[in-house]
């Protein structure tokens, strides 16, 4: 059952296309205009949060990874994305807990978020 617009499809698409060209501005304007389209779609607020970590904005990504994990918490990869954002704004214990809970459902965790 499709139940939001046809043109969010669009907006994801291209939103891609752009985070892999590594223009985040880009993709990241196209990620919002999708979440506002479809807010119940974990995997694209974990895109709008790299997107964030990519222009250096880590204390704003941490919320599109709290939505991601919200709407879907058995991801290890979003767990590892709010790792990352945790550790890049201090929160070095938070930042942790992550990467340790990460782990436990199977992600491939770098050891040095660990310590």
């Amino acid at each position: 059952l499709n139940i939001y617009p046809a043109n969010a499809n669009g907006y994801l698409n291209r939103g891609l296309i752009y985070f892999q060209k590594n223009e985040f501005a880009l993709s990241l304007k196209d990620h919002e205009t999708y979440n506002k389209l479809d807010p119940y779609n974990p995997d694209m607020w974990y895109e709008s949060g790299l997107c964030k970590l990519g222009l250096n904005r880590p204390a704003d990504a941490i919320p599109d990874f709290d939505k991601a994990i919200y709407l879907r918490n058995t991801q290890p990869l979003f767990f590892l994305g709010r790792a990352k954002a945790l550790r890049l704004t201090g929160k070095i214990d938070a930042s942790i807990n992550d990467a340790k809970h990460a782990k436990e459902m199977g992600g491939n965790v770098a050891p040095e978020f660990l310590q």
